[in-house]
């Protein structure tokens, strides 16, 4: 499964929530009443770290989380208590972290000052293997594939590096016509890797890397590409459009034209519903299969910050950098907001919200050198 990662676009869909997050077809008609919920969650705890915190907090599925500081320490913490299982220190404020493969127990990390790969075993923090390749020093996206295989891309090589799991041994590239703009996605039922540059998509075979499918576009990607849903992946244009596309021949099956640029990668939810943000602060719900307008709301999203869905289908959003809201994912109604950052002094870093054991929402996040944790019920 793919993860997506970065500072302030994440990884997060997909694995973030492994075994966390419930799939349920009755998430709206349970749905809680907020209305008598305080804003303002209780602080589970928090831990002074040794520098700033520059990442989103990174679930590894066994109940942890990765922090990543500005001086290149990575550490791995319990979600509910904030104890250190582990720190290592990886000589590189440029390192790019990925989420876990959980099923390994791995994590990868790449130097990117050396070009150097990785592998840590994620439940004592202790290096399995390390190798070293000139050409990634400027790579900025790491992603698994189910199985055995894990992807290396948008760097100034325009290509697209498999390497394996387990080993770390080099398998294969592909040079694409111009930069890979942003995480490739794998696709489970074809299994293809699907990637985008400016103007192209395209479908690769996991195993060699030849060629299925390329499609080229009129207006150029203004977004990601989405997880796939119903064997569709989803994406924005610059002229204002967002395009259902199908995973097996990359034909289209419908478009919807927004009030402005999507720049916002669109995220597929529970039900198949996509949603997407425009750059004028509308925010849409779309039926997966039609491109039907379910709702259209403005929300005050902050464009390049991940969403993340909790296990009642309803979303977390940030606003103004240091202000998440939880909106109601039938109607895009507002169910609760509060700040992060009460001195405004440092922005805090994209939070993860998860659920607990209880299934209340926890939120993890940065300020400064602190990593706190709250919990919303």
């Amino acid at each position: 499964m793919i993860i997506k990662f970065g500072i302030w676009f994440s990884l997060i869909l997909g694995a973030l929530f492994s075994g966390m997050i419930k799939h349920s077809s009755d998430y709206f008609s349970a749905q809680e009443d907020f209305s008598n919920v305080a804003p303002i969650p209780e602080r589970m705890w928090e831990r002074e770290l040794d520098s700033t915190v520059i990442s989103t907090p990174i679930h590894t599925g066994d109940g942890n989380v990765i922090i990543k500081t500005y001086l290149g320490s990575i550490y791995c913490l319990d979600a509910l208590t904030g104890e250190e299982k582990w720190e290592i220190n990886s000589s590189s404020r440029r390192a790019v972290v990925t989420a876990v493969d959980s099923s390994l127990g791995r994590l990868i990390l790449l130097e990117r000052d050396y070009g150097s790969l990785i592998s840590v075993n994620q439940k004592n923090g202790e290096p399995i293997w390390e190798k070293r390749f000139n050409y990634l020093k400027t790579a900025k996206f790491i992603s698994f594939m189910n199985g055995d295989k894990f992807i290396v891309s948008g760097g100034l090589d325009n290509s697209i590096h498999v390497f394996n799991l387990i080993s770390g041994e080099y398998e294969w590239s592909y040079s694409a016509d111009g930069k890979i703009r942003s995480t490739p996605i794998y696709s489970k039922n074809e299994d293809f890797i699907i990637f985008n540059t400016r103007t192209t998509i395209y479908a690769l075979r996991k195993n060699d890397g030849e060629m299925v499918w390329t499609r080229t576009l009129a207006s150029p990607l203004s977004s990601g590409i989405s997880e796939i849903h119903n064997r569709s992946f989803y994406f924005g244009t610059e002229d204002g459009f967002v395009h259902s596309i199908g995973e097996r021949k990359g034909l289209s099956k419908w478009k919807y034209k927004s009030e402005g640029p999507i720049n916002s990668t669109p995220l597929v939810d529970h039900h198949g519903n996509v949603f997407i943000q425009a750059k004028n602060d509308q925010s849409y719900s779309l039926k997966g299969k039609t491109g039907e307008v379910l709702w259209k709301q403005e929300t005050g999203l902050s464009l390049g910050c991940p969403i993340q869905f909790d296990y009642r289908g309803n979303f977390l959003i940030n606003r103004n950098l240091n202000e998440i809201a939880l909106l109601c994912g039938e109607s895009g109604d507002e169910l609760w907001n509060f700040k992060l950052s009460e001195n405004g002094k440092f922005y805090p870093s994209t939070p993860l919200l998860l659920p607990d054991f209880h299934g209340n929402d926890m939120i993890v996040s940065g300020c400064g050198k602190t990593i706190r944790a709250f919990l919303k019920n």
